[in-house]
């Protein structure tokens, strides 16, 4: 029996309807109809991803996404033929697969988008057509080595605990997905099926449909095409607890950018709560990306060490978080860093030291508005292949992401000085800011609250 979910909340701008649906085979889908689109589309998310690569294969779960949509010339040239396209990712734990065609066509590319969970569509013997996605594999890995946000994450998950899964190298490339198969006699193909039949059911999937129809017929489409697909009962895998453990921590990492950058990066293991959703999370980035006077930012700048500051403290897999924070240097940001980081811990102090209730309360109302003003008076998105995708889901050289590092304990007087930073007159724990709206309603011009610019 289908469990359907009528009340789904959306924002105070959205004129679009929505339906939750649980399928007998447990998939999770999302319907959204909006009749003013011309284009429909859908994404299908897998709750599989890098990490799930076996340890001899990095870059499998890769491998098996551009396999069912590259692969699929029937897809490709349905979606070509009807004004349409996809696209495909991966990511640590999630697969997702898009596309958008003209909306009468919705029928048809969606009897063939559902395919994807059922098998490979390419035979094993279109040899041509494996080799040009191991080659578009590998032209992608060599373009990611002149990113250097890719490469400092890569490098940032190598230095993890070696036994952890985080650990690994998972986008794949030419050696590890051609030449170190063959030379351990690994038949790819055979383990790309393996892994698609262990992991590709309903149960850990979740689907989003945006059409022109009604939810009524959007919901006849998602059962006629997702129904019929066999649930495996797939149990999602566990990691074996955090990345990181007491040999990474308090480390001093000097590493090699590509491009002509100073940047500090300051990296905290946290509790994963993402069970709250992301209000925590929320709250510890509002307090460290405050740019009011008395922020730590205003106090780098003053100094002339940095440009700017960014925090985010997120769930980066399930169980594990963190906080980074990226410091942007000056040249004398560069040459004073050891200053650059004692400001950073008097902030952490301060803030430790001087939250009480009502500061809470004042930082919790400011975060609290602020959601909510994100929520509801945010319009339809400009992409809807984004918002599909976002409903439906970072000297020795590294062997993968070859940047150029050295790792340095850092002192024990060191780390204790920080824990006891002295305090710091030009930081101060932020205010409420007066800044916010409580709404973004337009009033009416004979409304006692209205006032003309020439009032002001």
């Amino acid at each position: 029996m289908v469990k359907i979910f009528k009340n789904i909340t959306k924002s105070k701008e959205d004129k679009r309807d929505y339906r939750g649906l649980i399928l007998d085979n447990e998939l999770r889908v999302l319907l959204i109809s909006d009749p003013k689109i011309d284009k429909a589309s859908a994404a299908l998310s897998v709750n599989i991803g890098e990490l799930s690569d076996p340890q001899e294969l990095s870059g499998l779960a890769h491998f098996l996404e551009r396999v069912l949509f590259l692969g699929t010339k029937k897809y490709s040239d349905f979606l070509t033929e009807h004004d349409g396209d996809g696209i495909s990712t991966t990511d640590m734990e999630n697969t997702t697969y898009y596309f958008y065609v003209a909306h009468e066509h919705l029928t048809g590319a969606l009897d063939i988008f559902s395919q994807f969970p059922l098998a490979p569509l390419l035979d094993e013997t279109k040899a041509k057509q494996i080799l040009d996605i191991l080659l578009q594999i590998n032209y992608d890995y060599e373009k990611l080595l002149r990113n250097d946000q890719w490469r400092l994450n890569q490098f940032e998950r190598s230095i993890s605990k070696k036994n952890h899964p985080y650990n690994k190298f998972n986008h794949g490339n030419w050696q590890t997905l051609e030449n170190d198969p063959k030379k351990n006699k690994i038949d790819l193909w055979k383990e790309m099926l393996n892994f698609h039949s262990n992991y590709y059911s309903p149960n850990i999937m979740s689907l989003v449909i945006l059409g022109k129809d009604s939810l009524d017929e959007l919901q006849k489409k998602a059962e006629n095409s997702f129904g019929k697909i066999e649930n495996k009962s797939v149990s999602l895998p566990e990691w074996p607890g955090h990345s990181v453990g007491d040999e990474q921590l308090c480390k001093a990492i000097l590493a090699v950018p590509i491009e002509d950058t100073h940047k500090l990066e300051i990296n905290f293991p946290i509790a994963d709560i993402s069970r709250h959703y992301k209000g925590p999370y929320r709250y510890l980035s509002y307090l460290l990306n405050n740019k009011s006077s008395g922020s730590l930012l205003s106090a780098l700048k003053r100094s002339r060490w940095a440009t700017n500051l960014e925090a985010t403290c997120k769930s980066v897999l399930r169980d594990i978080a963190y906080c980074f924070v990226e410091i942007y240097l000056t040249e004398m940001g560069l040459m004073n860093v050891h200053d650059v980081i004692d400001l950073f811990f008097q902030y952490i102090n301060l803030l430790q030291e001087t939250v009480n209730q009502n500061h809470e309360l004042t930082i919790y109302r400011d975060c609290l508005k602020n959601s909510y003003l994100n929520f509801h008076y945010r319009e339809n998105e400009d992409s809807a292949r984004d918002y599909c995708m976002e409903l439906a889901e970072n000297l020795l050289t590294e062997k993968w992401s070859r940047v150029k590092y050295v790792i340095r304990d850092i002192p024990k007087e060191m780390l204790d000085n920080w824990d006891f930073a002295d305090s710091n007159d030009e930081l101060e724990f932020p205010q409420k800011n007066e800044f916010i709206p409580d709404s973004l309603d337009i009033l009416r011009a004979d409304d006692e609250k209205f006032y003309s610019i020439s009032d002001c």
